[in-house]
């Protein structure tokens, strides 16, 4: 793989590997599928969840939605549809069987023998997978925090025996957790060393065709796993060891994922959402030398004029690239505000109101499915 694709595709692995990990996280530690939670809010829940399981799990359950929200908040409109739509394709696969073939890999022979022992048949084992799955998904393609909190609880609360029975009782949830912060860190580090090396790179990502970017990620979802999990001397080669006892391995797991993309987003759409929105996360932008958030609205009074716009890379030296420069900036509404050409500075308007500026890959006609910046512009 080339440079430019290393770097890029890192990036937005990093928001596989955020996702994918954490469903398993509280599978089996947090709270037994045999144990009575009440009705109520998601908060309620994990709060009783809390109580019956220690504290440190209403934590981490906040930790982690707090640390997969830091990305997906940057969504756009579409975007959140595409996640919208692959939730919904995996429901109806689960319940027209589509989906039943993805799932044929994991039954290995050790698998079977685990569920029969627990008194399961090998098609109900492959029911409780597919449960599994779908939960699993629920939690990929959230696109907001309470969705996202209901997922993790329901993960918990309909998905602790089959991973019990897959791992046993001494495969912790705190284990999880420092895999997938191990992970992501094994990502940053690659992440900062490439865009170091070649920090115009990270343009490359806005124009990669979904199809593309779900390639890279496939392969380096892979290779960032195996990172983590294969030197003997690490902490999360037992991860390696648990998954070789029931005849699983991170390629396997890496390509069932990959199965139910293909029949759940056929087009690749949700993940190159989930994908773009955390190539979003890594660009810092500063407005006349202030650290603005894309997300809060910038705020101007009519009489604004120019305010300097800079973009960089988070923990990366990006001063000698006028990033700006190289993207193509437009305004929804130039009444209310402008963007100069070059994206070097911000106008207000006129008008009072609220408009948003998006800035993309010159000569990109997707702008929306590739915008690399958007900032929403309130002007009073």
């Amino acid at each position: 793989m080339k440079k430019i694709e290393k770097a890029l595709a890192s990036l937005a692995i990093a928001g596989m590997a955020l996702t994918m990990i954490p469903s398993n996280a509280f599978a089996e530690s947090a709270v037994s599928t045999r144990t009575s939670l009440g009705s109520g809010t998601g908060q309620q829940i994990v709060e009783q969840i809390a109580d019956k399981g220690g504290p440190s799990n209403k934590a981490s359950i906040d930790q982690i939605v707090t640390e997969i929200m830091s990305y997906r908040g940057y969504l756009n409109p579409s975007e959140k549809e595409s996640l919208n739509q692959a939730r919904t394709n995996f429901l109806t696969a689960a319940q027209n069987g589509t989906l039943w073939s993805a799932a044929d890999g994991l039954l290995t022979e050790q698998v079977v023998a685990k569920f029969q022992a627990e008194g399961v048949t090998r098609a109900e084992a492959k029911v409780a997978i597919i449960q599994s799955l779908q939960a699993f998904q629920a939690i990929h393609y959230s696109d907001d925090n309470a969705t996202l909190e209901r997922a993790l609880v329901k993960f918990i609360t309909q998905n602790g025996r089959t991973f019990r029975t897959l791992f046993g009782d001494d495969f912790k949830a705190e284990l999880f957790y420092g895999f997938m912060m191990a992970t992501q860190d094994e990502l940053q580090k690659e992440i900062k060393k490439e865009i170091k090396h070649n920090p115009l790179s990270l343009l490359g990502f806005g124009g990669s065709s979904s199809s593309a970017l779900k390639g890279k990620l496939v392969e380096c979802l892979k290779t960032a796993l195996h990172n983590v999990t294969g030197p003997v001397n690490s902490k999360y080669h037992a991860f390696d060891q648990k998954l070789a006892d029931i005849g699983w391995n991170i390629d396997l797991l890496v390509e069932t994922q990959r199965q139910v993309g293909v029949v759940i987003d056929p087009s690749n759409a949700a993940e190159k959402a989930v994908a773009m929105s955390v190539i979003r996360s890594q660009i810092q932008c500063k407005i006349n030398g202030t650290m603005s958030d894309p997300l809060t609205p910038l705020t101007l009074k009519k009489a604004d004029n120019k305010l300097k716009l800079v973009l960089a890379v988070k923990g990366i030296d990006t001063g000698a690239f006028n990033i700006a420069g190289l993207l193509a900036w437009k305004t929804d509404n130039s009444a209310i505000a402008t963007v100069a050409e070059d994206g070097s500075s911000i106008k207000a308007g006129t008008t009072e109101g609220t408009t948003v500026i998006t800035a993309y890959r010159m000569n990109d006609s997707q702008v929306e499915a590739n915008e690399l910046i958007r900032i929403t512009v309130a002007v009073d």
